[in-house]
């Protein structure tokens, strides 16, 4: 067995189905996570046998968190955040006062903030927050003897920023000088230029160099669908009346989400919405309608990778598909899910910095193309074989997304294409690749773990809403496709097999456990609206929910009358809880 290989199988058996956002003692994710470091840099400098070299992983300690928190609460409420002065840094090292062309005498420079005595303070405690690329230096963003902790981190810290209105940044996002834009994008072009000129680095670590494309600023591009679903969010959170439109966003997008948008705007002003409430909806309205009204910055996109892989026929092959000419949607995403492992297997093999940024930057745009399709495949009555076939294509697609290896894609694979080599199908084969196709999402997530690792402990320790960062990665891949997908074949498995199930002394068909377990508690059905208003519940009792939610406080058990997957809100709560 290869030491790879024995990361996965390790980190796999110690961590189950259950999710980043809260394990279950801080004694354990520490224990958990440290080996998962050390085993990760076995598999990463195996030639070496570096487990010497794998950086101690231990949570904050009491006093070090309740410093770091009080620092951070005090940076979202004060009016430079993180900051203190803004000063001109020219060629030469001279630090000069903001006054017009100040380094023009010293070689040029950039104008940009200092950080303040608490940040500096906040770093040394373990969380650089409030980063300025323009001062980034390459050394310390290159840090191999730590796994590259500073990169790693980078990812976390935009999430947040992204994900809770600014977080640090809340007040200081506006400030005069802070940055400048052009300045943070062309330090984070050369920033991924050098970073993607190493293909070795690049092959073994491939899902931080995406995501690291995502995060870094170089074109001035953002992730749509992640700001899409946290202002989905926002607004249920403030009005129910917004609830399922936010589910649907949030399990099963597509382009009615921004009908539904724009009727909910419509009626706004007859239910006393508030106008700060209003913009928001606007706001989501407004990139709903980039997402899928309007293909000018998806061609851009492509002709950019095209002039990067001029060669490239998986890519050309996309030219000229467009919402009007495109074939069906199955086809669609077959053509994005071998595109998506095209450009991770050149990227993994070229040392052309510049050229691999704009195919990444193609990679994150097909990603959400594919998922568009995927539901659009899914919203009609596909047939058996077209879900066997969609969900073989989002594996790929899983791969190319670096959410799997090449190996783990074979193998959750091979029993699906064995269901299509012609020929009577037994039952027991269908059975046992439907049930391989649900380690799918429990391997994804144990990837976004493993290359994360670090940050996820002292982040979500710090801020609990870093919790949701890899469930948010993971429903914004081929994963949540694939897990609606795997949802859909199971009940077809087991209405194939005749398998029912016994529920309160009654045998029912059409049941899927999704998390499967045992719990006794009191029964307690929960309203619309009752957690909203602050419904308190006990960890021994049973949860009945009439929809998904996103946040739930720990208790026994949880049924749901919504429809749900592998990857719904309701599910990730039940891992979150270890329930």
């Amino acid at each position: 067995m290869s030491v790879g290989r024995m990361k996965l199988v390790w980190v796999r058996a110690l961590w189950p189905e259950s999710s980043a956002a809260s394990w279950p003692s801080t004694a354990r994710l520490s224990s958990l996570l440290r080996l998962a470091v050390a085993i990760a840099v076995v598999a990463s400098a195996s030639s070496r046998l570096a487990l010497a070299a794998a950086p101690q992983l231990e949570p904050p300690s009491p006093a070090v968190l309740a410093e770091a928190r009080a620092i951070a609460e005090a940076m979202k409420l004060a009016e430079r955040g993180p900051y203190s002065r803004v000063l001109w840094y020219c060629q030469d090292g001279s630090i000069l006062p903001p006054l017009a062309y100040a380094c023009v005498d010293h070689g040029g420079g950039r104008q940009h903030a200092e950080y303040s005595d608490p940040r500096i303070r906040l770093a040394e405690l373990g969380w650089s927050v409030g980063t300025v690329f323009a001062a980034l230096p390459w050394d310390e963003l290159w840090d191999g003897e730590r796994r590259h902790q500073r990169l790693r981190e980078l990812v976390l810290e935009r999430y947040l920023v992204d994900a809770d209105d600014g977080w640090v940044l809340r007040r200081a996002r506006n400030v005069r000088g802070r940055v400048q834009i052009e300045d943070e994008e062309a330090a984070g072009q050369k920033l991924l230029e050098r970073l993607l000129s190493k293909p070795a680095w690049t092959a073994e670590n491939f899902l931080l160099a995406r995501e690291a494309v995502r995060a870094l600023p170089h074109n001035g591009g953002s992730d749509r669908t992640r700001t899409i679903r946290r202002l989905a969010l926002e607004i249920a959170e403030r009005d129910r009346g917004f609830e399922r439109t936010r589910i649907r966003i949030h399990s099963s997008p597509g382009p009615d989400d921004l009908v539904a948008t724009r009727d909910w705007l419509k009626g706004a002003p007859a239910r006393g919405i508030a106008p700060d409430l209003v913009a928001l909806g606007d706001q989501l309205a407004a990139e709903l309608e980039r997402l899928y009204g309007s293909d000018r910055e998806w061609q851009r996109s492509l002709e950019r990778a095209l002039t990067a892989w001029p060669d490239a026929a998986a890519l050309a092959a996309l030219r000229g598909i467009d919402a009007g000419g495109a074939p069906d949607p199955a086809t669609r995403v077959a053509r994005w899910a071998a595109a998506l492992g095209a450009v991770r297997d050149r990227v993994s093999s070229s040392d052309r910095g510049a050229a691999n940024i704009r195919l990444l930057d193609l990679s994150l745009e097909l990603e959400r193309r594919l998922q568009i399709d995927a539901f659009a495949a899914l919203g009609s009555r596909a047939s058996r074989g077209e879900l066997v076939t969609l969900a073989s294509t989002l594996l790929d697609a899983a791969y190319g997304c670096g959410l799997h290896s090449g190996r783990e894609r074979d193998a959750l694979a091979a029993p699906l294409l064995r269901l299509g080599s012609g020929g009577p199908v037994p039952t027991a084969s269908y059975l046992e690749a439907v049930r391989g196709l649900r380690r799918a999402g429990p391997w994804s997530l144990s990837t976004v773990r493993s290359v994360f690792a670090e940050p996820l402990v002292r982040y979500i320790a710090l801020e609990p809403k870093a919790g949701r960062f890899t469930d948010e990665l993971l429903r914004g891949s081929p994963l949540l496709g694939l897990a609606e997908t795997t949802t859909r074949l199971a009940f077809d498995a087991d209405s194939v097999s005749g398998i029912a199930h016994r529920v309160f002394g009654e045998t029912y068909g059409g049941l899927l456990g999704l998390n499967p377990g045992v719990a006794t508690g009191r029964l307690r059905v929960v309203g619309d609206g009752q957690l909203a208003d602050g419904l308190e519940l006990g960890r021994d009792e049973i949860v009945v929910l009439p929809a998904t939610v996103s946040e739930l406080p720990p208790v026994g058990g949880i049924l749901t009358l919504a429809e749900g997957n592998l990857l719904s809100h309701v599910q990730l709560l039940a891992r979150n809880l270890g329930i």
